[in-house]
């Protein structure tokens, strides 16, 4: 007669969604470093198929928070679960952008020239929403993953990397900010406070 702990469904929908987004990170790591259409082209497929999985995502968290709503010997979990609303949030609209940054990726490479630079940046993302997948476990989790956002985000400027007056390579870097700002927002901070953190352009 006791309710099955309704976090299960959801953390499974929610480890499908990341183990995408960093693979999907990963393997713009390898095009850009060593100019692999193929490599992008098959990512931007992955990435457009994403979309269910954040649905998934959203229902079997919406169904554990009407359980844990109801239930008595599950009200303990409803902070828990309102955490990861907002993860899931953040990595919705995450992932909206990833699709925009995968394509601009895929355009970028067809010069064939690597950018390691980039590559480099695309590696320490994912870094940080490794980590902060394991917000869904706890939220020590996310303080971690948000100072390392912020490491990232700082650089976001075409100057530091003297590319402000090469539009084509200077837009992936533009478009990685809002990517940056909900990362950011999914880790628990306020798009407000995120968006302040990013360098002047």
């Amino acid at each position: 007669l006791i309710p099955r702990d309704p976090r299960g469904l959801a953390r499974t929908d929610a480890t499908k969604l990341f183990d995408v987004f960093l693979d999907s990170l990963d393997a713009l790591k390898l095009a850009l470093r060593d100019v692999d259409l193929k490599v992008a082209d098959e990512t931007l497929k992955r990435v457009r198929r994403t979309q269910p999985l954040v649905d998934n995502w959203r229902m079997s968290l919406d169904s554990a928070i009407s359980i844990a709503r109801i239930s008595p010997f599950l009200r303990k979990y409803r902070d828990e679960l309102r955490g990861q609303v907002r993860l899931m949030r953040g990595m919705d609209l995450a992932t909206r952008n990833l699709r925009v940054v995968v394509r601009r990726v895929d355009f970028l490479i067809r010069d064939g020239k690597p950018r390691a630079y980039l590559a480099d940046l695309f590696a320490q993302i994912s870094v940080a929403t490794a980590v902060l997948a394991k917000g869904l476990e706890g939220p020590d989790a996310l303080d971690d993953a948000r100072a390392m956002l912020l490491n990232v985000i700082h650089q976001l400027d075409p100057k530091k990397f003297g590319i402000a007056d090469q539009l084509r390579e200077a837009s992936v870097l533009l478009l990685l900010r809002p990517l940056l700002i909900d990362l950011l927002c999914a880790s628990g901070m306020r798009e407000d406070d995120a968006r302040a953190e990013l360098p002047e352009v």
